[in-house]
């Protein structure tokens, strides 16, 4: 069982919460890999590999359907649905 936790500006504020919910969450079995929400965002496909590696997993990248291979491509589609002239 792994819990990927994404930690950003909001958990600096709170570090005893996260500290007493992640040793929670180990006694209950649970392994955690932790990333700041900037990595995730700058590259995903590193985080992908760190968790397939966390994971014993080899790591294969496959193009999603639909043409969207990555978090900026999504990203690009959203602004550019949102600069579209409503009707």
């Amino acid at each position: 069982m792994l819990c990927v936790e994404l930690d950003g500006p909001y958990h600096e504020g709170q570090l005893k919460k996260d500290n007493d919910r992640e040793a929670f969450l180990r006694r209950k079995g649970w392994d955690i890999i932790r990333f700041t929400n900037e990595d995730v965002l700058a590259d995903p496909e590193s985080v992908a590999i760190a968790i397939a590696h966390h994971l014993s997993l080899q790591y294969e990248y496959k193009k999603r359907s639909g043409g969207l291979s990555s978090v900026t491509d999504r990203r690009r589609l959203d602004r550019e649905e949102q600069q579209r002239p409503r009707e």
